[in-house]
């Protein structure tokens, strides 16, 4: 079987999934975090990606939701950040400082990190240390 054909196989298999939590708290935050990306003018590939992204890391955003009602997070490390959906998303359920990093700085746009007081580098991960001498939950 082609790869392509296997992978969309499988994600054909997880949409349904979003669905089965399109009333949860969690997932309205989620796409809330999504629209207000959408407002600050992101990469112009954001449209087409931000269908898709949720499908991607679904158990996650749930999880770091769940742990936010028990727990207390003050700093929050996102490695390979993309849009950055996920460092807002914990931005608002920790109430906590937001660190996040990709390889590339073609997809956070300049005023969702403003606007959000998210703290943003560039860095290889598998290639270099972090970038903040800090200690993350």
């Amino acid at each position: 079987m082609n790869i392509f054909v296997k992978f969309a196989s499988i994600f054909s298999q997880r949409i349904p999934k979003v669905e089965e939590y399109k009333d949860t708290d969690w997932m309205r935050e989620l796409l809330l975090c999504q629209d207000e990306i959408a407002d600050c003018d992101p990469h112009p590939h954001y449209a087409t990606y931000r269908k898709e992204e949720i499908v991607y890391w679904l158990q996650i955003a749930r999880w770091l939701y769940e742990d936010a009602r028990c727990s207390r997070v003050e700093r929050t490390l996102d490695i390979g950040c993309a849009y950055g959906t996920l460092s807002l998303f914990c931005r608002k359920i920790f109430a906590g400082e937001s660190y996040c990093t990709d390889f590339v700085d073609v997809f956070l746009s300049r005023s969702f990190i403003k606007s959000n007081d998210i703290h943003f580098l560039v860095n290889n991960i598998e290639l270099e240390q972090l970038p903040w001498p800090l200690q993350f939950e």
